[in-house]
């Protein structure tokens, strides 16, 4: 999720400078990375583990993204907006999905404001939960399941 929110630092950036090309390239790398945290849920529960932190991850941060994405999409060249309303939409898909996973384990969904490290909100969890990614991410190279775009 770091790299996701590195894309939308440098989007933001490239806004503030007005270069809509960078910009452009930026949303569409985002997007690209966003939707990585979707697939390690859907993988960790494919292999039998508990997801259900990762999910809680992947609502809070795509939460805290779209609040990025509509800010930038107010400041962003005319000629970027299109590339960022993608990119707004995909991490709303990906938000939906997520929430109805953690539904589906009676959890609820995380709260989030804005200025919200997601790393922190986690505490000593933040730790296993990326632990649980990375194996999450080995099993993965081990395994030839494929994953359709956009479905958990």
């Amino acid at each position: 999720m770091n790299v996701a929110e590195g894309r939308l630092n440098k989007a933001g950036e490239a806004a503030d400078e007005g270069n809509a090309e960078e910009v452009i390239e930026a949303s569409e790398e985002y997007a690209k990375y966003a939707q990585f945290g979707e697939e390690i849920a859907a993988i960790a529960q494919m292999i039998g583990k508990d997801s259900s932190k990762v999910n809680e991850l992947v609502a809070k941060a795509t939460s805290l993204h779209l609040i990025a994405l509509q800010d930038l999409n107010q400041t962003a060249p005319e000629q970027a907006r299109i590339s960022i309303q993608k990119a707004i939409e995909q991490t709303e898909m990906a938000r939906e999905s997520t929430i109805v996973a953690l539904e589906k384990t009676g959890l609820s969904v995380p709260d989030i404001s804005n200025g919200t490290n997601i790393s922190s909100d986690f505490g000593s969890n933040s730790t296993n939960v990326s632990s649980d990614v990375d194996k999450v991410e080995e099993n993965r190279s081990e395994t030839e399941i494929e994953i359709p775009a956009g479905k958990p």
